[in-house]
């Protein structure tokens, strides 16, 4: 298995030390793709069977920081596409939510595509990244990004197994009402939702001084800035 992360220009110095941190908490190589610049980067995701070895991957974004030794090879399945659920898929002011809705997909079965486990020389794999390419040529979503692309890509295509939220943590989702409970001990923490790369060092920086200690952080102030989002409209219909 080799790690995966995409940095353009604006994210290099998160990613490089994004990269710094896989290889020494699970002993694997890391590649970095680096498109040339900022605009559009993120679609290069959906071009990764293209642009590395086939074989295991373990891909995660230039703002995962992992803060936990651990071993993604425990999360490899053949056919299996493994990631962790983004909640936020249940606010209805999200681009998710509104996205599963357009794309005809599963709620229940959406992820966040900042970090996830595959092995691009399985048939299923390379056809959901296939599809996610051709959604997104034909199919318009909300999302500034790759994400429901690649997640209908998924659904239609291949396996998916939804680990815990502790390979791919986001504080502010507890403090939103979007979690259940607060991940205590994260392997990976991820800075999603949160604008710029400043302000995502900083963050990631802030957020590992506090749950590497098994501490967790009252983030209202900033998740009332960033994030408003009312707890009435969040979580499944009952």
């Amino acid at each position: 298995m080799i790690g995966v992360t995409l940095a353009s220009p604006a994210m290099l110095t998160l990613a490089t030390e994004a990269i710094r941190r896989f290889r020494d908490m699970t002993g694997l190589p890391s590649v970095m793709i680096c498109p040339p610049d900022d605009r559009g980067a993120h679609m290069w995701k959906l071009r990764i069977p293209e642009l590395v070895p086939h074989g295991p991957i373990c891909y995660y974004d230039a703002d995962w920081w992992m803060i936990r030794p651990a071993d993604p090879r425990k999360l490899l399945h053949p056919g299996t596409f493994t990631a962790v659920k983004d909640v936020g898929v249940w606010n209805r002011q999200t681009f998710a939510f509104q996205d599963t809705a357009t794309l005809g997909i599963e709620r229940d079965l959406y992820f966040n595509s900042g970090f996830f486990v595959c092995d691009t020389r399985e048939p299923r794999i390379l056809d959901a990244f296939a599809r996610a390419q051709e959604l997104s040529r034909t199919t318009r979503v909300a999302d500034f990004g790759e994400q429901s692309w690649l997640n209908a890509g998924v659904q239609d295509k291949a396996l998916l197994w939804l680990v815990g939220n502790e390979w791919n943590t986001g504080p502010w989702a507890w403090q939103a009402g979007l979690d259940k409970s607060p991940c205590v001990q994260p392997i990976g923490l991820h800075a999603f939702g949160v604008p710029h790369a400043d302000q995502k060092l900083q963050y990631l920086l802030a957020g590992e001084r506090l749950l590497s200690n098994r501490h967790v952080p009252d983030l209202s102030t900033y998740n009332a800035r960033h994030f408003p989002v009312a707890r009435a409209a969040c979580g499944p219909p009952a």
